[in-house]
């Protein structure tokens, strides 16, 4: 019924769609109703792939629809020349993970180029590496935000020389998955990076470098984004930074408003440096260091002091030792008015040590709080006996 409304008449401008009974509806009558929205969100649907071509189609000769996300579909059936002239009329586009051809995909970047709405592309798990690296390229430059999955060396070596060479770039917003970055020169990633509003960088968890102290070509970007940067926002997965010097990374971290060094092998002395500064920072908001370990650190207060001061902060899988934890909580519970706090999340770390009336307490002030819940076994229950563990609270 709703379907037969919308394709007749409808105001509705936006959807979520989270069926697997699409394919009962009529086909013209569902891509119809579908394409006279502004927004499309099929993530949550299966929408097959003669149901992906006949939406598309009809895009191709005339649409509404603005922003379309159609993740992990099969667009492999639709004519390259179809579906480019479809999308570039677009302002947001994800299909991640969708499976789709190289020739259609050089007909994208080619109507790219030739002229197009699109500002959002997000082609995360969408394999272009076989892709003319310069066809890729010009059209990657022309979006505002951008996320892209894998590029091969010679795309990314020319991606960041360009973007170096660009005084003020189209492209605000960067993410590259499971980048490889090292051959390029470090002038050029400092130059290019800090052009940018945000840059997530992403390194395969099974690329990770087996030396942990290998010289990174990074410092140059952090000692530009001390001084002058249009950066604001900057992830780093799994990217070594363990050698930049520990007040150029906090000078740095400082000036930015979202940080995540997300298994970075950052020593102590870069932690240090980081928690030291935050309280001096008038712009960080966004704290993300999971997969650094942080049970080293001298004291607890320079771990728990800060942290309420910022709004998110993601210490997971940080290896926290239960007086950190308790630190950190009893912080929070302190500071319950005037608390800039509303996110923190603290999962896979050992919180068998906590008391569940602090962590209750922190879930009453704080809007959103990640924690492992401990749930202690039939014989934490029931023996009158010590377990014999002992706590890593370092006491």
């Amino acid at each position: 019924m709703l379907f037969r409304i919308m394709f007749q008449k409808s105001n509705l401008k936006k959807i979520d769609l989270d069926s697997d009974y699409l394919n009962q509806i009529p086909l013209v009558t569902l891509c119809s109703s579908l394409n006279n929205l502004q927004t499309l969100n099929l993530t949550s649907s299966s929408f097959t792939a003669e149901q992906c071509k006949t939406l598309i189609t009809q895009m191709a000769k005339e649409t509404k629809i603005q922003e379309l996300y159609i993740p992990m579909s099969d667009l492999s059936s639709i004519e390259a020349d179809v579906l480019s002239k479809a999308f570039n009329k677009l302002k947001k586009l994800d299909i991640l993970g969708a499976k789709i051809r190289r020739y259609q995909m050089t007909a994208l970047f080619k109507g790219i180029k030739q002229g197009t709405n699109l500002e959002f592309l997000n082609l995360n798990r969408v394999m272009v590496d076989l892709l003319s690296s310069n066809i890729l390229t010009s059209g990657l430059l022309l979006l505002k935000t951008v996320k892209v999955y894998k590029l091969n060396r010679d795309q990314i070596n020319l991606l960041f020389t360009k973007m170096s060479g660009i005084e003020n770039p189209v492209v605000q917003n960067l993410s590259i998955y499971e980048a490889e970055t090292e051959h390029i020169p470090q002038h050029v990633l400092a130059s290019a990076i800090n052009k940018m509003k945000s840059i997530e960088i992403t390194r395969s968890i099974f690329c990770m470098d087996p030396i942990p102290r290998k010289h990174t070509n990074f410092i140059p970007t952090f000692l530009k984004i001390r001084s002058e940067s249009s950066l604001t926002d900057i992830s780093f997965e799994s990217v070594n930074l363990s050698t930049i010097p520990p007040g150029v990374l906090s000078e740095a971290v400082k000036r930015l408003r979202k940080v995540c060094l997300v298994r970075a092998r950052l020593c102590n002395d870069q932690l240090i440096s980081i928690l030291s500064n935050i309280t001096s920072s008038s712009k960080l908001e966004h704290l993300d260091l999971t997969g650094n370990y942080l049970s080293c650190l001298p004291t607890c207060n320079l771990l728990a002091q800060p942290l309420p001061g910022l709004k998110r902060v993601i210490l997971d899988d940080t290896k926290l030792a239960t007086r950190q934890m308790k630190a950190i909580l009893s912080e929070i519970v302190k500071k319950p008015f005037g608390l800039k706090l509303e996110y923190i999340s603290l999962i896979q770390n050992d919180v068998t040590e906590l008391s569940t009336q602090l962590i209750q307490e922190v879930k009453s002030i704080i809007k959103q709080f990640l924690i492992d819940e401990h749930h202690p076994d039939v014989g934490e229950y029931f023996s009158g006996e010590s377990t014999g563990y002992s706590s890593d609270d370092g006491y």
